[in-house]
């Protein structure tokens, strides 16, 4: 195996910087350390960082006692305000700026121990990310969540779900 590839964008889902773990408390306060050590491990290898925009904190989950996949409760919720989410997401754009290039909001919701909320609320939370974010850094790109279980047989689980979020208005 070549052991000279690099890759070239780094998507920072399972890194240790979901919200919850960035922004714990309401208070105002955030740790950036990970999300500061992930973003120079990852330029420091050429690569485009994708911050994934995932986890609810309790303090702002809808269900804030909902298990979720990582036996957090709440982080697979949506918030109860959306204002609390693009209050996150201002933060992070006006600490790293065009640093980080890439928005990705969630990962794999159409899997329930990640996300458990409508496709309505989920493009909500695209359209808050990305409204928040661009007023901050115009250029950056908000991504589409990442979907999970697709296969080469239309009709699975991933298609059909993308499909009917992709028509959400």
């Amino acid at each position: 195996w070549p052991t000279d590839l690099r890759p070239a964008r780094v998507r920072g889902h399972d890194a240790g910087i979901r919200w919850q773990e960035i922004q714990p408390s309401n208070s105002g306060s955030y740790d950036w350390g990970r999300l500061d050590a992930w973003l120079s491990k990852v330029e420091s290898m050429g690569a485009i960082p994708v911050f994934t925009v995932f986890g609810t904190p309790a303090w702002a989950s809808s269900r804030p006692a909902e298990a979720s996949a990582y036996g957090i409760n709440g982080l697979a919720a949506e918030p109860t305000n959306m204002s609390d989410l693009a209050n996150f997401v201002t933060a992070v754009a006006n600490r790293y700026g065009t640093r980080i290039p890439f928005y990705e909001v969630w990962n794999e919701p159409n899997s329930t121990g990640f996300y458990t909320g409508t496709r309505a609320k989920l493009c909500d939370m695209v359209k808050t990310v990305s409204q928040a974010v661009k007023a901050v850094t115009p250029t950056v790109k908000v991504i589409c969540p990442a979907i999970t279980s697709f296969t080469e047989n239309a009709g699975s689980s991933g298609e059909v779900y993308l499909t009917a979020m992709l028509t959400q208005q």
